[in-house]
């Protein structure tokens, strides 16, 4: 009974690590999304005031204080 135990116990620890693993991978690949991710809302941002610029104007965006 006791090996038996002994062997359930390994087994729970190995699928624990696993997904130990697999959370640890997609932390990883959440962070890198995220990064690109602000990136690119960043770059977007920059173009609208480009393009409210060369249109003259009008209202400035969301959250933005006109200059």
């Amino acid at each position: 009974m006791g090996d038996d135990l002994a062997e359930e116990n390994a087994q729970l620890r190995a699928e624990v690590q696993k997904w130990r693993d697999l959370a640890r991978k997609h932390e990883r690949e959440w962070k890198l999304f995220r990064r690109v991710l602000n990136r690119v809302a960043d770059d977007l941002d920059a173009s609208l005031e480009s393009i409210d610029k060369t249109l003259g104007g009008g209202e400035p965006a969301p959250g933005k204080e006109s200059e």
